[in-house]
């Protein structure tokens, strides 16, 4: 009986399958002078674009499949058909109340949610896929490109009301840098040794567009990306890719600084200005204060010692440890951190963590790398570093605020040597690991690990094939 089922259901289901796919028309329910886009758009270029750019800029995509073509729009065909249907075998299930409600759900389901609207064939949406072709070949070097299209109305019994998009471009001449030309504050009064110093920390010799290479926006995007983090790396805290500006000029006479093997007859020369529109001051550090908060402790931690100083709950040697303690003066980091914790932390572990340094110019590294370096612990819930900027003086502030978790691990060490050896003859080759790890972000709670391990290995001789 089990077996009788089984095959019946798999046979209703193939059936129900193919009444979906092939019962109803993909063109059925379109509307008079609607045509159906049956298969991708074509494209056809004399020149093929990076990483398929070309391809991507088109938009338009014919309806989804699964097994079969259009399989989502034959379901939306198929809830549609039911929807409209007004046979008598409906009207007559469709006095019971729970039949009614589960129709319609299952017919809103199908049409909403698993079906897909059919894709028309759209005039806008071809003109805006053209757009964005003339686009994509400006960004590449190629500023006159032709961008034509065509559509193919198909008439056959099968592929009726359906149509085929047709994109061909013809890229023209592509513009190749022939000189980059720096300003760096030439519009605006600036001193020529200021001039001079920003143009060093701009590091022209690195940047990612140069005289010879096919000119390519995303190239443009690179080095403003680049010259924004150099520039904050060197103290411009307040610089910003906003003030960088580049204009392309194609209406000049070459300076004949392409090489001639690099420009072939086709290219064309373009020249390309680099300014910078705002010089903004070079910021240093000027003090570094670093809040340690126990799981306990409550937001404010300042305001809290206070009071507790005021009270007098402390001792005269704890009112003189809190709310500041301050290391040597080589790591120039001053502590704000609770009663709970005074005597428990190894504040030369977490300073040494921490790569800011007064005097120092302002670099993006180093807070990307202290945020890392201190995060990476595992000893803190968060790291939030604050910075407070003192444009009278040009200066810094940095304040970085941690509260410790209850359960944390601490991540720290290093590795004195690690050798191994391998032969390509048929002898043992030995490895060796020797390693000291140093738990000491809490005093008194050092750890001193010692491991040395080796394994031996058999290779047997083997023939490798040139490789060019």
């Amino acid at each position: 009986m089990q077996s009788k089922v089984r095959k019946y259901g798999l046979i209703g289901s193939l059936i129900f399958l193919g009444w979906c796919l092939f019962g109803c028309s993909a063109t059925r329910h379109l509307e008079p002078g609607q045509v159906l886009l049956r298969q991708a758009v074509r494209l056809e270029s004399d020149v093929h674009l990076p990483a398929h750019a070309d391809r991507k800029a088109i938009r338009t995509e014919p309806n989804r499949r699964m097994l079969f073509p259009k399989t989502y729009l034959h379901i939306h065909s198929l809830a549609l058909t039911l929807e409209k249907d007004t046979s008598w075998v409906k009207k007559q299930l469709l006095r019971y109340r729970k039949f009614r409600v589960a129709y319609a759900r299952a017919v809103n389901w199908m049409r909403d949610d698993l079906g897909e609207k059919p894709v028309l064939v759209n005039i806008q949406s071809i003109r805006k896929d053209s757009i964005n072709l003339v686009n994509t070949y400006f960004a590449h070097g190629f500023f006159h490109p032709d961008v034509r299209y065509r559509i193919d109305t198909l008439q056959s019994r099968h592929n009726r009301n359906k149509a085929n998009i047709h994109f061909s471009v013809i890229s023209g001449h592509p513009y190749v840098i022939d000189t980059v030309i720096y300003r760096f504050g030439d519009s605006l009064v600036v001193h020529d040794s200021l001039r001079r110093q920003i143009q060093k920390d701009y590091h022209p010799e690195a940047a990612y567009i140069r005289p010879g290479q096919r000119y390519n926006q995303n190239d443009l995007v690179r080095e403003r990306l680049r010259a924004t983090e150099a520039l904050r790396n060197e103290g411009y805290y307040t610089f910003s890719q906003g003030m960088i500006s580049m204009e392309v000029d194609t209406f000049f006479h070459p300076g004949g600084r392409i090489a001639p093997d690099s420009l072939s007859t086709s290219a064309r020369p373009v020249r390309l200005y680099v300014q910078l529109r705002e010089v903004p001051p070079k910021y240093r550090i000027r003090e570094i204060t670093a809040i340690l908060r126990a799981a306990s402790d409550p937001e404010n931690l300042e305001e809290t010692f206070k009071d507790e100083l005021r009270s007098g709950a402390l001792n005269e040697r704890d009112r003189q440890r809190i709310p500041i303690r301050r290391l040597d003066d080589s790591l120039g980091v001053s502590f704000v951190v609770s009663s709970t914790l005074i005597e428990k932390v190894n504040y030369n572990f977490i300073a040494q963590r921490i790569h800011f340094h007064p005097n120092r110019v302002f670099a993006q590294n180093d807070a990307r790398l202290t945020q890392q370096s201190l995060q990476t612990l595992g000893m803190f819930q968060y790291v939030v570093a604050k910075y407070t900027l003192l444009d009278a003086t040009n200066e810094i502030d940095v304040a970085i605020d941690m509260r410790m978790s209850s359960n944390y691990q601490i991540k720290s060490g290093f590795e004195t040597f690690s050798n191994d050896i391998a032969t390509t003859t048929n002898l043992p080759s030995v490895g060796a690991n020797f390693s000291i790890r140093n738990k000491n972000a809490l005093r008194r709670s050092e750890l001193l690990e010692f491991g040395l391990k080796g394994n031996v290995g058999f290779y047997g001789a083997q023939l490798e094939e040139s490789q060019f």
